[in-house]
């Protein structure tokens, strides 16, 4: 057994996809990756407050419950700030979600027969499609855990809607205002349509006896 962690794992990952490392120095045979990790971070913005991220990390607790099978859930908070785990640490997915000085990490480790289903192609050398099946599974699972609709995901719809097999509505998009929440664009019109009405309340009456005229 071969174990590489931190940045000695990216060394030799760098290595790999430089096509540099021979495979024949090890019995391939009967391959097996044990564990890979993956791991999407979002950085913090002003604007995220502390009850923002509360309320997502609750959130995604109460999806994961009602959608999916897994029961072995802890919110935690530790030095850095909240962590969310999902699953046991020897489960074949295994999830973390913890703060760090500057943002949110999403963490996955793959292992035993999910991490047996993506290695063919590392060993030989197709290190796109690879990276591709590892990035899809990621995504993919991380979507059944989180809530879509909220600010600390919208990397994972953006990908979700550009890759990945899942779709999601076109007509949908994130937007700043409106507290970031997924909204149709029919919602946006009245938004900016608000907006409009508004701005006109706070003209003078000279302005607002005037004709307007809106070129479509």
């Amino acid at each position: 057994m071969v174990d590489f962690s931190g940045k000695n794992a990216t060394q030799f990952y760098n290595i790999i996809k430089q096509q540099k490392f021979n495979w024949n120095l090890f019995d391939l045979r009967y391959p097996s990756l044990g564990r890979f990790d993956i791991c999407y971070f979002r950085e913090h913005e002003l604007a995220n407050s502390n009850e923002g991220l509360d309320s997502f990390l609750v959130h995604s607790r109460s999806k994961i419950l009602r959608d999916t099978n897994t029961r072995h859930i802890n919110l935690v908070n530790n030095v850095t700030g909240k962590l969310l785990r999902i699953n046991r640490r020897d489960n074949a997915k295994y999830y973390r979600v913890y703060e760090t000085n500057n943002g949110l990490r999403f963490e996955l480790e793959i292992k035993k027969r999910n991490a047996c289903k993506i290695q063919k192609d590392l060993f030989g050398n197709h290190i796109e499609k690879f990276e591709h099946e590892l990035t899809t599974f990621f995504y993919q699972y991380s979507s059944k855990l989180f809530p879509l609709d909220n600010i600390y995901t919208d990397g994972l719809v953006d990908f979700l809607r550009r890759y990945a097999d899942k779709q999601i509505p076109e007509e949908f998009l994130i937007t700043s205002y409106l507290e970031n929440k997924i909204v149709s664009q029919d919602e946006v019109r009245l938004f900016h349509l608000l907006q409009f009405l508004s701005f006109i309340q706070t003209l003078n009456e000279d302005f607002k006896n005037s004709e307007l005229w809106i070129k479509n």
